[in-house]
C-alpha cells in the first residue's frame, strides 16, 4: 500500500495515509451503491442468479457451487444470508441495501440521503 500512497502523493500532490484512502474508498463504494438506488436497483438485483445453484455437468461429472476450499455446497438460502451480513458489515439496511443515515453521517454524506 506505501507505494501506491507515494504514487497518488505524485500524481495529486495529496499525502494521504492508508486510513484515509480505505475512508474514501468507502465514500466512493456508498456513493456508487445509492446512484444504484437513485436509478431502482434493489435488494432483489444484489441477488445471485439462478444459474449459480443449478448443477454443472461437465462430462459424467456435476459440480454444484461450492465455497473456495471446495468443502462446502453454498445454496441459494446461504448467499441470502450472506447478503444480509455484508449489508450489516457495510452500514447499510439489512432489507433494502440502502446506506443507513448512520453511516452515510459518518462518511459525511448525509446530503445525499434521498429519502
Amino acid at each position: 500500500m506505501a507505494y501506491f500512497l507515494e504514487f497518488l502523493k505524485a500524481v495529486t500532490g495529496e499525502e494521504l495515509g492508508p486510513s484515509e484512502l480505505l475512508r474514501r474508498g468507502e465514500r466512493i463504494w456508498n456513493l456508487y451503491k445509492l446512484l444504484n438506488v437513485r436509478v431502482g436497483l434493489t435488494r432483489r438485483d444484489d441477488q445471485a442468479p439462478a444459474a449459480w445453484f443449478e448443477p454443472k455437468k461437465i462430462g459424467d461429472r456435476e459440480f454444484l457451487l461450492m465455497d473456495y476450499y471446495r468443502s462446502t455446497h453454498i445454496t441459494r438460502e446461504d448467499t441470502v444470508r450472506m447478503l444480509t451480513e455484508y449489508y450489516e458489515a457495510r452500514g447499510w439496511d439489512k432489507n433494502t441495501g440502502v446506506p443507513t443515515p448512520a453511516k452515510l453521517k459518518e462518511l459525511a454524506l448525509e446530503d445525499f440521503d434521498s429519502r
